[in-house]
């Protein structure tokens, strides 16, 4: 008896599923996004106002 391609994916989609939800690093596992870059030396400071 030949196996659908479809029912393949779906069993496997569905133990991945598991693994992720039981909280185990499985395929579907998605990092942490990364840390946010540090701001460029000066960025907090006010802009100089020009005196006209």
């Amino acid at each position: 008896m030949k196996k659908s391609p479809l029912r393949t994916l779906a069993i496997v989609t569905l133990f991945a599923l598991g693994l992720n939800a039981c909280g185990q690093r499985g395929p579907l596992y998605l990092p942490e996004p990364p840390a946010p870059l540090p701001k460029p030396a000066g960025y907090d400071k006010p802009e100089q106002q020009q005196n006209r």
